[in-house]
Protein backbone atom coordinates (compact mmCIF):
# COMPACT_ATOMS: atom_id res chain seq x y z
CA UNK A 1 0.00 0.00 0.00
CA UNK A 2 2.95 2.46 0.63
CA UNK A 3 4.34 1.79 -2.43
CA UNK A 4 0.87 2.26 -4.96
CA UNK A 5 0.32 5.58 -2.46
CA UNK A 6 3.48 6.93 -3.54
CA UNK A 7 2.64 5.96 -7.40
CA UNK A 8 -0.60 7.89 -7.01
CA UNK A 9 1.22 10.80 -5.56
CA UNK A 10 3.46 11.06 -8.62
CA UNK A 11 0.27 11.14 -11.16
CA UNK A 12 -1.24 13.72 -8.85
CA UNK A 13 1.88 15.92 -9.20
CA UNK A 14 2.14 15.67 -12.49
CA UNK A 15 -1.48 16.64 -13.20
CA UNK A 16 -0.89 20.17 -10.46
CA UNK A 17 2.54 20.76 -11.97
CA UNK A 18 0.85 21.32 -15.39
CA UNK A 19 -1.21 23.69 -14.32
CA UNK A 20 -4.23 21.90 -16.35
CA UNK A 21 -7.43 23.47 -16.14
CA UNK A 22 -8.97 24.30 -12.80
CA UNK A 23 -11.09 20.96 -12.61
CA UNK A 24 -7.97 18.59 -13.30
CA UNK A 25 -6.57 20.79 -10.58
CA UNK A 26 -8.73 19.68 -7.46
CA UNK A 27 -9.09 16.73 -8.87
CA UNK A 28 -5.12 16.36 -8.21
CA UNK A 29 -5.35 17.67 -4.89
CA UNK A 30 -7.59 15.26 -4.12
CA UNK A 31 -5.99 12.45 -4.89
CA UNK A 32 -2.76 13.77 -3.50
CA UNK A 33 -4.93 13.94 -0.34
CA UNK A 34 -6.59 10.90 -0.23
CA UNK A 35 -3.16 8.82 -1.16
CA UNK A 36 -0.97 11.16 1.37
CA UNK A 37 -3.66 10.50 4.56
CA UNK A 38 -3.51 6.32 3.38
CA UNK A 39 0.24 7.05 3.30
CA UNK A 40 0.47 8.54 6.55
CA UNK A 41 -1.85 5.79 8.26
CA UNK A 42 0.69 3.33 6.61
CA UNK A 43 3.56 4.10 7.75
CA UNK A 44 2.53 4.95 11.17
CA UNK A 45 0.83 1.18 11.25
CA UNK A 46 4.65 -0.32 10.19
CA UNK A 47 6.36 1.68 12.60
CA UNK A 48 4.18 0.95 15.70
CA UNK A 49 4.71 -2.61 14.85
CA UNK A 50 8.32 -2.54 14.47
CA UNK A 51 10.09 -4.16 17.50
CA UNK A 52 12.30 -2.82 19.49
CA UNK A 53 12.76 1.12 20.64
CA UNK A 54 9.14 2.05 19.20
CA UNK A 55 9.76 5.41 20.66
CA UNK A 56 12.72 6.53 18.75
CA UNK A 57 11.36 4.83 15.42
CA UNK A 58 8.15 6.79 15.69
CA UNK A 59 10.98 10.03 15.88
CA UNK A 60 12.46 9.25 13.41
CA UNK A 61 9.03 8.84 11.16
CA UNK A 62 8.19 11.78 11.88
CA UNK A 63 11.21 14.23 12.27
CA UNK A 64 11.84 13.48 8.83
CA UNK A 65 8.32 14.61 8.09
CA UNK A 66 9.35 17.66 9.93
CA UNK A 67 12.08 18.08 7.39
CA UNK A 68 9.47 17.98 4.35
CA UNK A 69 7.18 20.52 6.39
CA UNK A 70 9.89 22.99 6.97
CA UNK A 71 11.69 22.38 3.62
CA UNK A 72 8.39 23.29 1.38
CA UNK A 73 7.58 26.73 2.72
CA UNK A 74 11.03 27.98 1.75
CA UNK A 75 10.51 26.44 -1.53
CA UNK A 76 7.48 27.81 -2.47
CA UNK A 77 7.98 31.35 -0.89
CA UNK A 78 10.50 31.18 -4.16
CA UNK A 79 8.24 29.80 -6.93
CA UNK A 80 5.58 32.36 -5.20
CA UNK A 81 6.94 34.88 -6.58
CA UNK A 82 7.58 33.07 -10.40
CA UNK A 83 5.35 33.59 -13.20
CA UNK A 84 5.25 29.74 -13.59
CA UNK A 85 4.30 29.07 -9.37
CA UNK A 86 3.26 25.88 -10.26
CA UNK A 87 6.68 24.70 -11.43
CA UNK A 88 7.05 24.14 -7.69
CA UNK A 89 4.92 21.14 -7.58
CA UNK A 90 7.90 19.44 -9.71
CA UNK A 91 9.99 19.43 -6.40
CA UNK A 92 7.13 17.48 -4.74
CA UNK A 93 6.76 15.37 -8.05
CA UNK A 94 10.52 14.20 -7.77
CA UNK A 95 10.49 13.85 -4.01
CA UNK A 96 7.08 11.46 -4.82
CA UNK A 97 9.17 9.56 -7.47
CA UNK A 98 12.31 8.97 -4.32
CA UNK A 99 9.48 7.94 -2.02
CA UNK A 100 8.15 5.16 -4.48
CA UNK A 101 12.01 4.27 -5.16
CA UNK A 102 12.94 3.79 -1.76
CA UNK A 103 9.60 2.19 -0.94
CA UNK A 104 10.26 -0.46 -3.97
CA UNK A 105 13.57 -1.32 -2.03
CA UNK A 106 12.91 -1.43 1.33
CA UNK A 107 9.68 -3.58 1.15
CA UNK A 108 9.87 -5.43 -2.32
CA UNK A 109 5.91 -5.18 -2.77
CA UNK A 110 5.77 -7.92 0.37
CA UNK A 111 3.07 -7.44 2.62
CA UNK A 112 3.39 -6.44 6.47
CA UNK A 113 2.97 -10.05 7.56
CA UNK A 114 5.99 -11.38 5.74
CA UNK A 115 8.29 -8.45 6.38
CA UNK A 116 7.38 -8.41 10.33
CA UNK A 117 7.00 -12.10 11.35
CA UNK A 118 7.17 -12.01 14.55
CA UNK A 119 4.71 -8.99 14.82
CA UNK A 120 1.61 -10.90 13.22
CA UNK A 121 2.39 -13.81 14.92
CA UNK A 122 2.17 -11.90 18.36
CA UNK A 123 -1.64 -10.09 17.08
CA UNK A 124 -2.78 -13.50 16.44
CA UNK A 125 -1.85 -15.33 19.86
CA UNK A 126 -3.45 -12.44 21.41
CA UNK A 127 -6.53 -11.67 19.24
CA UNK A 128 -9.61 -13.49 20.90
CA UNK A 129 -11.26 -16.51 20.26
CA UNK A 130 -14.41 -14.78 19.39
CA UNK A 131 -14.47 -13.33 16.20
CA UNK A 132 -16.70 -10.47 14.36
CA UNK A 133 -16.39 -7.26 12.29
CA UNK A 134 -12.98 -6.00 13.35
CA UNK A 135 -14.18 -2.46 12.74
CA UNK A 136 -16.81 -2.43 14.96
CA UNK A 137 -14.69 -3.51 17.44
CA UNK A 138 -12.15 -0.97 16.67
CA UNK A 139 -14.80 1.70 16.94
CA UNK A 140 -15.81 -0.33 20.06
CA UNK A 141 -12.76 1.35 21.66
CA UNK A 142 -13.25 4.53 23.67
CA UNK A 143 -9.81 4.87 23.90
CA UNK A 144 -9.54 4.82 20.12
CA UNK A 145 -12.34 7.63 20.14
CA UNK A 146 -10.02 10.23 22.36
CA UNK A 147 -6.71 9.31 19.95
CA UNK A 148 -8.42 10.34 17.15
CA UNK A 149 -10.07 13.55 18.47
CA UNK A 150 -6.68 13.92 19.84
CA UNK A 151 -4.78 13.61 16.54
CA UNK A 152 -7.76 15.37 15.14
CA UNK A 153 -7.41 18.70 16.43
CA UNK A 154 -3.63 18.48 17.30
CA UNK A 155 -3.06 18.36 13.52
CA UNK A 156 -5.76 20.78 12.37
CA UNK A 157 -3.55 23.31 15.04
CA UNK A 158 -0.08 22.56 13.60
CA UNK A 159 -1.69 22.78 9.90
CA UNK A 160 -3.38 26.40 10.70
CA UNK A 161 -0.80 27.86 12.42
CA UNK A 162 2.19 26.91 9.49
CA UNK A 163 -1.03 28.13 7.14
CA UNK A 164 -2.23 31.32 8.18
CA UNK A 165 0.60 32.32 10.47
CA UNK A 166 1.92 34.38 7.18
CA UNK A 167 -1.10 36.13 6.43
CA UNK A 168 -1.21 36.84 10.36
CA UNK A 169 2.48 38.21 10.30
CA UNK A 170 2.19 39.62 6.95
CA UNK A 171 -1.41 41.61 8.17
CA UNK A 172 -0.81 42.43 11.88
CA UNK A 173 2.65 42.05 12.09
CA UNK A 174 4.13 43.79 8.72
CA UNK A 175 5.99 40.89 7.68
CA UNK A 176 5.37 41.33 4.09
CA UNK A 177 6.78 38.71 1.51
CA UNK A 178 9.30 37.58 4.36
CA UNK A 179 6.42 36.18 6.36
CA UNK A 180 6.56 32.75 4.21
CA UNK A 181 9.82 32.10 6.05
CA UNK A 182 8.40 31.86 9.60
CA UNK A 183 6.44 29.10 8.81
CA UNK A 184 9.28 27.13 7.98
CA UNK A 185 10.42 28.31 11.05
CA UNK A 186 7.53 26.37 12.54
CA UNK A 187 7.94 23.53 11.23
CA UNK A 188 11.80 23.39 11.82
CA UNK A 189 10.94 23.43 15.38
CA UNK A 190 8.70 20.85 14.65
CA UNK A 191 11.77 18.93 13.70
CA UNK A 192 13.69 19.70 15.62
CA UNK A 193 11.57 19.06 18.97
CA UNK A 194 11.24 15.43 17.48
CA UNK A 195 14.99 14.54 17.31
CA UNK A 196 16.26 16.24 20.36
CA UNK A 197 13.39 15.89 22.58
CA UNK A 198 12.81 12.54 22.91
CA UNK A 199 15.46 11.91 26.10
CA UNK A 200 13.31 15.07 28.05
CA UNK A 201 10.18 13.21 27.33
CA UNK A 202 11.83 9.46 28.47
CA UNK A 203 12.63 11.04 31.55
CA UNK A 204 9.51 12.86 31.95
CA UNK A 205 7.51 10.35 30.68
CA UNK A 206 5.58 10.05 27.89
CA UNK A 207 1.58 11.15 29.18
CA UNK A 208 2.81 13.52 31.90
CA UNK A 209 5.11 15.71 28.65
CA UNK A 210 1.92 15.83 26.59
CA UNK A 211 0.74 18.08 29.48
CA UNK A 212 3.89 20.41 29.73
CA UNK A 213 4.44 20.86 25.93
CA UNK A 214 0.55 21.66 26.14
CA UNK A 215 0.87 24.71 28.58
CA UNK A 216 4.12 25.51 27.03
CA UNK A 217 2.44 26.01 23.62
CA UNK A 218 -0.06 27.96 25.00
CA UNK A 219 2.25 30.24 26.72
CA UNK A 220 4.17 30.73 23.23
CA UNK A 221 0.98 31.82 21.19
CA UNK A 222 -0.08 34.22 23.93
CA UNK A 223 3.16 35.46 23.29
CA UNK A 224 2.19 35.80 19.64
CA UNK A 225 -1.26 36.97 19.78
CA UNK A 226 -0.56 39.91 22.52
CA UNK A 227 3.15 41.06 21.72
CA UNK A 228 3.40 42.95 18.80
CA UNK A 229 7.13 42.76 17.19
CA UNK A 230 7.67 40.59 14.35
CA UNK A 231 11.00 39.26 15.80
CA UNK A 232 9.90 38.29 19.26
CA UNK A 233 6.81 36.46 17.36
CA UNK A 234 8.61 34.85 14.83
CA UNK A 235 11.20 33.50 17.39
CA UNK A 236 7.77 32.42 19.68
CA UNK A 237 5.99 30.38 16.53
CA UNK A 238 9.46 28.81 16.55
CA UNK A 239 8.91 27.74 19.87
CA UNK A 240 5.58 26.61 19.87
CA UNK A 241 6.90 23.94 16.74
CA UNK A 242 9.01 22.91 19.24
CA UNK A 243 7.30 21.62 21.86
CA UNK A 244 4.34 20.32 19.51
CA UNK A 245 6.57 18.42 17.49
CA UNK A 246 7.14 15.63 20.26
CA UNK A 247 3.38 15.24 20.73
CA UNK A 248 2.40 12.90 17.69
CA UNK A 249 4.71 10.56 17.86
CA UNK A 250 4.54 10.62 21.53
CA UNK A 251 0.32 9.67 20.92
CA UNK A 252 1.24 7.08 18.06
CA UNK A 253 3.90 5.47 20.98
CA UNK A 254 1.10 5.64 23.80
CA UNK A 255 -1.22 4.07 21.10
CA UNK A 256 1.14 0.99 20.29
CA UNK A 257 1.13 0.37 24.35
CA UNK A 258 -2.25 0.62 25.22
CA UNK A 259 -4.41 -0.70 22.32
CA UNK A 260 -5.33 -4.60 21.64
CA UNK A 261 -3.17 -5.72 19.71
CA UNK A 262 -4.84 -7.19 17.62
CA UNK A 263 -6.77 -4.22 16.46
CA UNK A 264 -3.47 -1.80 16.65
CA UNK A 265 -2.89 -1.75 12.75
CA UNK A 266 -6.68 -0.83 12.31
CA UNK A 267 -6.81 1.63 15.51
CA UNK A 268 -3.85 3.64 14.50
CA UNK A 269 -5.12 3.37 10.80
CA UNK A 270 -8.15 5.44 12.09
CA UNK A 271 -6.44 7.56 14.57
CA UNK A 272 -3.74 8.63 11.52
CA UNK A 273 -6.55 9.05 8.94
CA UNK A 274 -8.55 11.25 11.30
CA UNK A 275 -5.70 13.65 11.99
CA UNK A 276 -5.47 13.93 8.43
CA UNK A 277 -9.03 15.13 8.50
CA UNK A 278 -7.96 18.07 11.01
CA UNK A 279 -5.96 19.47 8.76
CA UNK A 280 -8.15 20.14 6.12
CA UNK A 281 -11.15 21.09 8.12
CA UNK A 282 -9.61 23.77 10.88
CA UNK A 283 -7.87 25.83 8.15
CA UNK A 284 -11.12 26.08 6.58
CA UNK A 285 -12.75 26.83 9.58
CA UNK A 286 -10.13 29.40 10.00
CA UNK A 287 -10.43 31.00 6.76
CA UNK A 288 -14.29 31.34 7.27
CA UNK A 289 -13.79 33.05 10.68
CA UNK A 290 -11.10 35.44 9.29
CA UNK A 291 -13.28 36.29 6.57
CA UNK A 292 -15.93 37.80 8.82
CA UNK A 293 -13.87 38.48 11.78
CA UNK A 294 -10.12 39.75 10.38
CA UNK A 295 -6.94 37.26 10.72
CA UNK A 296 -6.50 38.02 13.98
CA UNK A 297 -9.11 35.45 15.03
CA UNK A 298 -6.30 32.79 14.56
CA UNK A 299 -4.60 33.06 17.51
CA UNK A 300 -7.61 32.45 20.11
CA UNK A 301 -8.87 29.72 17.78
CA UNK A 302 -5.22 27.75 18.29
CA UNK A 303 -5.07 28.67 22.09
CA UNK A 304 -8.61 26.93 22.15
CA UNK A 305 -7.12 23.95 20.14
CA UNK A 306 -4.90 23.43 22.21
CA UNK A 307 -6.55 23.83 25.39
CA UNK A 308 -8.80 20.97 24.07
CA UNK A 309 -5.89 19.19 23.22
CA UNK A 310 -5.14 18.71 27.03
CA UNK A 311 -8.71 18.13 28.46
CA UNK A 312 -8.94 15.26 25.73
CA UNK A 313 -5.64 13.63 26.87
CA UNK A 314 -6.85 13.83 30.59
CA UNK A 315 -9.86 12.53 29.35
CA UNK A 316 -8.14 9.35 27.49
CA UNK A 317 -5.94 8.38 30.55
CA UNK A 318 -9.04 8.87 33.15
CA UNK A 319 -10.28 5.76 30.80
CA UNK A 320 -6.87 3.96 29.97
CA UNK A 321 -4.86 3.96 33.12
CA UNK A 322 -1.09 2.44 32.67
CA UNK A 323 -2.40 -1.09 31.41
CA UNK A 324 -3.23 -2.60 27.88
CA UNK A 325 -6.73 -2.93 27.02
CA UNK A 326 -5.95 -6.58 25.62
Amino acid sequence: VITACAIIQMVAYTLIAAALPFPVMCFGYGLCGLTMALHNAQCNIFTAMLPGNGTSAMGLLHGFYGIGAMAAPLAATQFAQLQHWSYFYFISLGLATFSFASSLYAFRLQRMEDLLPQASGDIADSEPLVRGNKYKQILSQKQVHLLAAFTLVYVGAEVTIGGWIVTFLDQLRGGGPSAGYVSSGFFGGITVGRFILWPVTDWIGKRRSIYIYGVLAIIFEIIVWRVPNLLTDAVAVALVGLVLGPLYPIVMNVSAEVLPRWILAGSIGFVASLGQMGSALFPFLTGLLATNHGVEVLQPLVIGLLAFMMANWALFLFHTGDRRTD
